[in-house]
């Protein structure tokens, strides 16, 4: 096992499987969160409640997202505990908050199920 995957402090070996786990829980619920989040008209911001309508029944305008996903990026930190045995790993959890950034980690370290979710969500 190489030095990247042991602590700096006590030199004890860190379960590669749970880090890959965590990051996938992560990814997980963010892509939930994200798609759970309500429809509201683009003109007068009325709330969808009814799943048939495609247009507005007060204005007859289209349906977006309530909080684009520019909005949501920035703003969105989790909001669930982090398993504290790979906090070491995530450090700076706010910057890993890009789809991208996740495929990147999945590539260079090989985990394959998260490389499978981030290219699945990506399209």
């Amino acid at each position: 096992m190489s030095e990247a995957w042991r602590c700096r402090q006590c030199g004890h070996s860190y379960d590669k499987s749970q880090i890959e786990r965590t990051l996938l829980e992560i990814v997980q619920k963010y892509s939930l969160a994200y798609q759970i989040q309500d429809l509201a008209c683009e003109r007068c911001r009325l709330v969808k409640a009814e799943n048939l309508p495609e247009v507005c029944p007060k204005c007859a305008g289209r349906f977006v997202c309530k909080e684009p996903q520019s909005e949501f990026n920035a703003r969105y930190y989790p909001h669930f505990p982090i398993n504290p045995f790979v906090n070491a790993f995530l450090l700076n959890v706010e910057s890993l908050f890009r789809l991208k950034t996740f495929a990147n980690i999945a590539k260079f370290h090989k985990f394959e199920r998260l490389a499978e979710l981030t290219t699945w969500l990506s399209h």
